[in-house]
């Protein structure tokens, strides 16, 4: 079992193993129940590592994303893609609504997230619309990795 973050130096070593893919679900766990002093130069460092962290994994979904899209077989593998890349963008967003993080500031960071989930949807259904018999389009509608 993964400590409970309390002070900066055990959420960078949460942040070091969130973006080298590391027990992912622990990790989460563990910074949810975290502390962390919310003070002047210690937020601004925590925020900047935490940010780090959360755009190399999203940086690293979206190329594991366009990897598989493209081998995808059929139906069920680019469903597979889609409910890969949705479960990525909801754990991120778990990792930035910590309580940890003050309310209004992590409100900002939810949102970033969201963002970032909404303009993919839109890039797949712009990217769909080439797809003459619409049954890309169906799917990526009604399996949006956006729903987060």
């Amino acid at each position: 079992m993964i400590r409970t973050p309390s002070t900066y130096s055990d959420w960078i070593s949460l942040f070091d193993m969130l973006k080298n893919h590391e027990s992912d679900e622990d990790v989460v766990v563990a910074m949810e129940r975290g502390t962390l002093p919310w003070q002047s130069g210690v937020a601004e460092r925590f925020t900047a590592k935490m940010i780090e962290a959360v755009n190399k994994r999203l940086d690293d979904a979206s190329d594991r994303f366009k990897r598989n899209i493209s081998h995808a077989s059929g139906e069920s593998g680019l469903l597979q893609t889609l409910n890969s890349m949705r479960k990525e963008l909801v754990l991120m967003k778990r990792v930035v609504s910590v309580n940890a993080i003050p309310a209004d500031i992590r409100g900002k960071y939810v949102s970033m997230v969201t963002k970032y989930a909404d303009d993919a949807q839109k890039s797949l259904e712009d990217s769909a619309k080439s797809d003459r018999t619409g049954r890309l389009r169906f799917l990526i509608r009604n399996h949006p990795v956006n729903r987060i």
